[in-house]
């Protein structure tokens, strides 16, 4: 089915208000299309400026501003965190107790490193994670966490940074040995708090600075501006089989000033301004003749982070056949995925549905936006990468 009738028939089914998708290759447009409303009660259109959150496609932009840093050689991959923040010189961990539900916590060995940071195997957890023993323990220590954060948002509070909060999370324990577990979590919203950190900087700012301006990214927030803020696509969720507004429990705002910059979830920007970003790393870490990151340090992000034995952690059903780099999926074996991708291909999604693909092979990204809670990724992402597979090159 070609892109234009995988898009209207998702928003013709009902199972999205707006749409809309963009490749590139060589970063050349190959094909642009959007369908359905940003927002169902005014009727206003998905547009090509329409702003959407893109949520966890931020640990992509979070990785390569820090790889920026790798590249002036002011921050080393393997070097422990705690050269930079003092507080992660003595992590704790837990363990569980042999033969037994119970947990203690102990000292642990590994000294946590930025490349543990941004393989997701640093033992940081999100403070909603409490399936097992381990992170029902981790969890009852980010609740005083996640309250001061809280406060720090409301009139008259301390404002709570990302730098704030990459030093507090070293007063938690980590779920496991750092390097010996994949689990997702606020990992690379701690890097983002680093970068500010070393640069003495918000992480927006750096960003704007590292990435945004060379890039042309006009587009791209944490805190969105008033005067852009009719622009925002409205997020759904389905409800009894009919869409409905998604209400937020207490997530990021977007479109309030706030000081915490999330690394991990905080972006909001246009289908273009990711595309810019995209093809920057499809092409080696250069775009129209800027040089944003080095071809080394993309290697990096794409290449296989993961040793045999953490694999089997890497275990969401989404994620079959892929390996996991520095804040990306990196497709190992397509025989195990329902994604008709190549080896190497690589990219990430986001919690309202956005999704990144980028295919350095061929040079080309394939960008799907879409605003919806819960995701549903099956329901979408398998027809359009297939669509996507079917648009002609230049």
């Amino acid at each position: 089915m070609d892109m234009d009738s995988v898009l209207r028939g998702f928003v013709d089914s009902g199972k999205a208000a707006g749409v809309s998708a963009l490749i590139c290759d060589r970063g050349r447009e190959s094909y642009f299309g959007c369908y359905g409303a940003a927002d169902m009660a005014s009727g206003r259109a998905f547009e090509r400026d329409t702003l959407c959150c893109v949520y966890s496609m931020t640990k992509v932009v979070t990785s390569a501003a820090l790889m920026t840093l790798v590249d002036a050689g002011r921050v080393g991959l393997d070097q422990p965190i705690s050269d930079i923040c003092p507080e992660y010189a003595h992590m704790r961990r837990v363990r569980r107790v042999p033969r037994s539900d119970a947990v203690e916590i102990v000292e642990a060995r590994t000294p946590l490193t930025f490349r543990h940071l941004l393989t997701m195997t640093s033992g940081m957890l999100y403070s909603g994670d409490d399936a097992t023993p381990e992170e029902r323990a981790v969890h009852a220590h980010m609740e005083e966490l996640t309250a001061r954060m809280r406060r720090g948002e409301e009139p008259g509070g301390t404002p709570y940074t990302a730098a704030r909060l990459a030093r507090e999370m070293a007063e938690l324990p980590l779920a496991f040995e750092p390097g010996t577990q994949w689990h997702y979590g606020v990992s690379l919203d701690v890097v983002g708090g680093l970068i500010e950190i070393v640069t003495g900087m918000s992480l927006e700012q750096y960003m704007k600075a590292a990435i945004f301006d060379k890039l042309g990214m006009r587009d791209t927030y944490f805190s969105v501006p008033a005067s852009e803020r009719g622009r925002m696509a409205s997020i759904y969720t389905l409800s009894g089989g009919a869409l409905a507004p998604w209400r937020s429990q207490g997530g990021m705002p977007f479109v309030n000033a706030r000081a915490l910059c999330a690394g991990g979830a905080g972006l909001v920007m246009t289908i273009d301004d990711y595309a810019r970003f995209a093809n920057m790393l499809a092409l080696g870490g250069e775009l129209g003749g800027v040089r944003v990151l080095s071809q080394e340090s993309v290697r990096l992000m794409r290449s296989d982070m993961l040793a045999d034995a953490i694999k089997p952690s890497f275990n969401w059903i989404e994620e079959r056949g892929y390996t996991y780099g520095l804040a990306v999926r990196v497709m190992r074996d397509p025989s195990r995925s329902s994604y008709r991708e190549q080896p190497g291909a690589f990219g990430w999604n986001g919690m309202a549905g956005t999704s990144v693909r980028i295919y350095p092979e061929e040079g080309r990204t394939a960008l799907f936006f879409i605003q919806l809670v819960p995701a549903m990724h099956a329901n979408y992402l398998p027809a359009f990468v297939q669509a996507a597979n079917g648009v002609a090159r230049p």
